[in-house]
């Protein structure tokens, strides 16, 4: 089976993860809580069809504060709260993907 032969594709481009500053320190002036957020974009298609079905993007954030103390408790939270995004993007796409076949219907 290859990929042109199934009822429906799913493209994912795009994919970005980006940090924003929350809040700084008042007294030392570093950044203590920031935003991960997690960017994509998925397009639905028939087979067949050329013109998608469904595009939509997505944006999912979560918070996290950091501390210039404990630099790979940083790093290993923040690499956990890349999966649970990726997972919960998982999640939705796969949402949008049964909302989109069942509109087809």
């Amino acid at each position: 089976d290859s990929p042109h032969d199934a009822q429906y594709q799913i493209s994912i481009r795009g994919v970005t993860f980006a940090n924003t500053i929350l809040s700084v320190s008042p007294q030392t002036g570093q950044a203590e809580e920031y935003q991960l957020t997690f960017h994509a974009t998925t397009t639905i298609r028939g087979s067949g069809h050329r013109k998608p079905l469904n595009t939509q993007s997505i944006a999912i954030s979560r918070d996290y504060t950091a501390s210039d103390r404990a630099v790979l408790g940083t790093f290993n939270e923040v690499q956990e709260l890349r999966e649970d995004l990726i997972r919960d993007a998982s999640d939705q796409i796969l949402r949008i993907f049964r909302a989109t076949v069942n509109k087809k219907r």
